[in-house]
């Protein structure tokens, strides 16, 4: 033959924020993450530990991990599952992505930062008070300096959106009522700069499953789409416990990179979140996704905007 028919044929799929919402940064932990007991946990984005040891994830128990959208837990180093544990998909041994928030600002002090005196905010204001031991009943909180932590062991909370200084202390709730707020953000960092009346370190989280937290990070501006943020200059910060309970939702990034972190908690439904700490072990049921986050975010951290990708 003289001529041949030629034909050509392209799929292109628009590929949405499938990378991993749980990401252990830790290069040394043996495993940096860890799942026990009887968990159900379902993500429909990938669980990442970043040590290279073995094992770096280690899966044991009789608990379920279903993953959706295509998704995996995975390796740097070896993803260990016991006989018992059941799993879906896993992966060792994959190249490590770093850290996907290493480019988020911190806060810095600012003389117009408000400063929180009991139950007042003042502009300019200070030395801040410590008020870390206080137990408010129905507290409306506002955003701003906050000396010695935030300790909620009593009635129900309300959080005006804003930023949250916590400056040389925890974030403790131990309150059966509720606490709701939306636009928020939590940035857990020392003392240093923030005008406070007693020097300290970043404090620790410290959520109890008896409360109902119904919190959701802003959806534009530099933190959109993060909730807790822990300085990642302060490496000597406590571990960390965030158990959501049933009643609870949480939507927003929790980046708390230099922390032990054990977690249990929801996302709403049609929500996001997102789990990246030093070390991460999960613990009762857990559903997360990071497909919703507002456009924001992925503009400010561009790994996790829309593409477009050759299928065929």
């Amino acid at each position: 033959w003289n001529t041949l028919p030629v034909r050509a044929r392209a799929v292109a799929n628009s590929k949405g924020l499938d990378q991993a919402c749980v990401i252990a940064l830790s290069s040394t932990a043996k495993p940096a993450i860890k799942v026990a007991g009887t968990p159900d946990l379902t993500f429909g984005c990938g669980v990442m530990s970043e040590s290279p040891l073995d094992p770096s994830t280690k899966l044991s128990g009789s608990g379920t991990i279903t993953m959706t959208n295509g998704a995996t837990v995975a390796s740097v180093g070896v993803t260990q599952v016991g006989n018992n544990f059941n799993v879906n998909s896993i992966a060792s041994n994959v190249n490590s992505p770093g850290d996907p928030l290493s480019t988020l600002a911190m806060p810095t002090p600012s003389t117009s930062t408000n400063c929180y005196q009991g139950s007042t905010l003042g502009v300019g204001v200070g030395p801040c008070g410590d008020h870390s031991n206080e137990t408010p009943s129905g507290e409306a909180y506002q955003p701003g300096v906050y000396c010695g932590g935030i300790q909620i062991s009593g009635g129900n909370g309300t959080f005006s959106p804003g930023m949250y200084i916590l400056a040389g202390g925890d974030l403790k709730i131990t309150t059966t009522g509720t606490l709701t707020g939306s636009g928020i953000t939590f940035y857990l960092t020392g003392t240093t700069g923030w005008n406070c009346s007693k020097n300290g370190k970043a404090g620790g989280v410290s959520m109890s499953g008896q409360a109902t937290v119904n919190w959701s990070a802003p959806t534009t501006g530099t933190y959109a789409g993060i909730l807790l943020f822990e300085d990642r200059a302060d490496t000597t910060v406590p571990k960390s416990t965030i158990n959501g309970g049933s009643n609870s939702t949480i939507d927003g990034a929790i980046y708390m990179p230099n922390t032990d972190l054990n977690f249990s908690g929801n996302s709403s439904v049609n929500g996001y979140m997102m789990v990246i700490a030093d070390q991460v072990t999960l613990t009762g049921n857990t559903t997360m996704g990071i497909l919703t986050f507002p456009p924001d975010f992925a503009n400010n951290f561009p790994a996790f905007a829309k593409w477009v990708t050759i299928a065929e």
